[in-house]
């Protein structure tokens, strides 16, 4: 089984790093309301919450499961957002990702999932990636047609928050 928490990948202006602990603050500080409304989970309410995340998700990396990074300023270190490979060692591998508002705009996003979507054509076997949007989110949209991505499904599910979500699933080879 592959451990990912050593794994780093690097674009022009972004650092993909392993998520760990010493950036909870930030995750907690920046996945906001307003951050998560076109996405199925719900704000974190507490800095522990987001710790046992962390902490859940680099077990996960350690079994090769999932891919789950922080996305940081290359020349900074500054937190920008979270970008993962979820069920990495499945046939679907599911890509997400969020940035924080004032990271927003900058195509930090396309640049983060385009090394995802490299790193994983180099190191998983898969069908096609996943990528699920709400139709109404049309940045994220737009990243997903960048990638060559196309609508392979749709349907509507609840969020954690309880907001309905109508969403695309966009299908990534």
């Amino acid at each position: 089984m592959p451990d990912y928490t050593k794994t780093i990948l690097e674009s022009d202006r972004l650092k993909l790093i392993p998520i760990c602990i010493e950036y909870a603050r930030d995750m907690c500080q920046h996945f906001t309301l307003e951050v998560t409304r076109y996405m199925w989970p719900s704000a974190p309410k507490t800095l522990d919450e987001v710790s046992q995340y962390i902490e859940s998700e680099r077990e996960k990396m350690k079994v090769g499961k999932e891919f789950a990074m922080l996305i940081v300023s290359k020349d900074s270190s500054e937190f920008l957002g979270h970008a993962c490979i979820h069920q990495a060692g499945s046939q679907f591998p599911e890509l997400g990702i969020w940035l924080k508002i004032s990271a927003q705009g900058h195509q930090y996003g396309y640049e983060a999932l385009k090394l995802l979507y490299d790193w994983a054509k180099q190191n998983l076997k898969f069908e096609h990636l996943k990528y699920p949007v709400s139709k109404s989110n049309l940045p994220s949209r737009k990243l997903a047609e960048k990638l060559g991505g196309y609508i392979g499904d749709e349907y509507i599910k609840i969020s954690e928050s309880g907001n309905e979500l109508d969403e695309v699933e966009y299908w990534i080879e």
